[in-house]
């Protein structure tokens, strides 16, 4: 059975991680702006798009743990990430009314709900079954 990683890198990791998973998303966000979509469907396409790619990412490299049966967890995790993401949005972007620069400014936030997220929840939860 895979043991949570307990050491002190896991933070540094899941920055890491974090960081490529942040630019691959806000460049799929953009691109999706750029296409013609609304504000929350960029989001959703950004959303739906990395939840593989941040899976592997995070729960390989950050959490090194990629059991499949946190999959559910993960996209749960994910999914409150979103509806957080466009809530918020909404209300920065109505001062800001900028769409990038509001994304820009929500995802250190959002980074930080995702860490608490993973780390409390969906890859320390399936540790005690």
């Amino acid at each position: 059975m895979n043991t949570p990683p307990t050491d002190r890198a896991l933070p540094t990791r899941f920055v890491l991680a974090g960081m490529l998973n942040t630019a691959v998303g806000f460049l799929v966000f953009t691109l999706a702006l750029w296409l013609g979509c609304a504000e929350w469907q960029a989001i959703l396409v950004g959303l739906i798009s990395g939840i593989g790619f941040n899976f592997l990412s995070l729960g390989g490299y950050a959490f090194r743990d990629l059991t499949l049966r946190r999959l559910p967890a993960f996209v749960t995790a994910y999914l409150l990430i979103y509806a957080i993401n466009v809530t918020s949005f909404h209300a920065l972007n109505t001062l800001l009314r900028a769409p990038w620069a509001t994304q820009a400014v929500l995802t250190p936030l959002l980074a930080l709900a995702s860490y608490l997220l993973l780390s409390r929840w969906v890859f320390r939860a399936a540790h005690r079954d």
